[in-house]
């Protein structure tokens, strides 16, 4: 699975393809990535609290979450 982020000004949007799942990634002010999970029904499904130090790492939690919630 992946993700396929938007571009121009919704770069930091995303969709997983066959999914009503939506992704938002945000970098803070130290450089380390998080995400916000959304889909149909709730705008925040789910809003991550650790932080990443590369897109790769939290994309593979973004789907760590998702399997465990039996989401995907």
């Amino acid at each position: 699975m992946e993700i396929h982020w938007g571009r121009g000004s919704a770069f930091n949007l995303g969709r997983i393809p066959d999914s009503e799942i939506r992704v938002e990634r945000v970098k803070d002010q130290n450089n380390k990535f998080y995400f916000l999970l959304s889909d149909k029904q709730y705008t925040y499904l789910y809003c991550d609290d650790k932080r990443y130090d590369t897109l790769q790492d939290m994309e593979g939690a973004v789907f760590e979450w998702l399997k465990m919630k039996g989401r995907i």
